[in-house]
This record gives structure tokens, C-alpha cells and sequence, in this order.
């Protein structure tokens, strides 16, 4: 939102020229980097970072080192992104629980998942119910009906229900970005 305003800002006249801290904190992309190069020249307003005095697009040098601290921003950007992936997938090989909400039935206890003694219970239940009816929207209703809930005062859902139902983690598999690991 403060973007949008800044632009609109400029769009209106108000603005002559952008002063920021580092030019990686305005984009780490160069495309989107160079749109708003081309829009702020469109409209004739200059760009300066602080920290980095030697970047001023209003010379042409100034463009290139600006465009080429954008790309090493992307590049950083992309690097640490493919370093987390490449972390997570290893710390999901390695059986640890790296992060988003345990599935039901289970808690994150030092990075793994236990059963939790108040739900756990109920997930055979949930798999029996589903061979019993075959129809999620009969489980569903049917857990409703016996007070069974997914959160505290949050009632199961056909789609939570097919969540729990297709979640490889109920056969001790993972998903490790889109890689099912044992």
C-alpha cells in the first residue's frame, strides 16, 4: 500500500525526486525494478539511495550501477530462497517437522511430531468413518455430530476432512516442496 501511494504520489506531482535507505529495499527484482525506472522517468522524478551516493539514475552511469545493484539484489534474493528450500528438504529427510501447522492429531515437540493425547484418537476414527460412508460430507456431518472438532470451536469441514484424508503424513511420508520423502 505505501507503494501504491508513492506512485500515485509521483503520478500527482508531488514528488521530485525518491531518496531511499538501499536501493534493495525498494525491489529485488529486476524487472519490477526496471518498470518502476521507466515509470519514475515517464513522469520525471529522480531516484537516489542514501547509503549508495554513487547510484543516481539521472546520469546514464548511474542507471547501470543502479540496474546492477538490483540484479546482485535479485540474485541474493534467489540464492538465500534456493539455500531454504535445499535446508528444509534435508531437515524433512532427516524427520524433523520444519514448520506450518501440525497435521490434527499430532504437536510439534523439538521439531517432530508426537500425537497429541487429546486428538490423536480420532483420526483412526476419521479413516474408519470415511471406509464406513465413503463420502467426506457424511464424515464431515457425522463429526459434527459427535462434537468432534478440528480447533477449538472450529467444526470439520468436507474440506478439511479431504486434507486429513489425503495428508501423506498420516503413512510417515513427508512433503518435502512437492517431493514425497519417507
Amino acid at each position: 500500500p505505501a507503494y501504491q501511494r508513492l506512485i500515485a504520489d509521483c503520478e500527482k506531482g508531488r514528488i521530485d525526486k525518491i531518496l531511499v535507505f538501499r536501493v534493495d529495499r525498494l525491489s529485488r527484482s529486476v524487472r519490477d525494478f526496471a518498470a518502476f525506472s521507466d515509470r519514475m522517468k515517464e513522469l520525471e522524478v529522480g531516484f537516489t539511495s542514501v547509503s549508495e551516493p554513487f547510484v543516481d539514475t539521472s546520469s546514464p552511469m548511474g542507471e547501470l550501477v543502479m540496474n546492477m545493484i538490483v540484479s546482485f539484489g535479485q540474485w541474493e534474493r534467489k540464492t538465500i530462497a534456493e539455500r531454504i528450500r535445499k535446508h528444509c528438504r534435508t531437515a524433512v529427510e532427516q524427520g524433523f517437522f520444519v514448520g506450518g501447522v501440525a497435521p490434527y492429531g499430532y504437536e510439534v515437540k523439538d521439531q517432530t511430531l508426537t500425537p497429541d493425547p487429546k486428538t490423536a484418537h480420532n483420526v483412526p476414527h476419521i479413516f474408519r468413518l470415511f471406509l464406513e460412508f465413503g463420502s467426506i460430507k457424511k464424515v464431515a456431518a457425522r463429526l459434527t455430530e459427535e462434537g468432534i472438532e478440528r480447533f477449538p470451536g472450529r467444526p470439520w469441514t468436507m474440506q478439511s476432512v479431504y486434507n486429513l484424508l489425503h495428508n501423506v503424513r498420516y503413512v510417515g511420508d513427508a512433503n518435502a516442496n512437492g517431493k514425497i520423502v519417507k
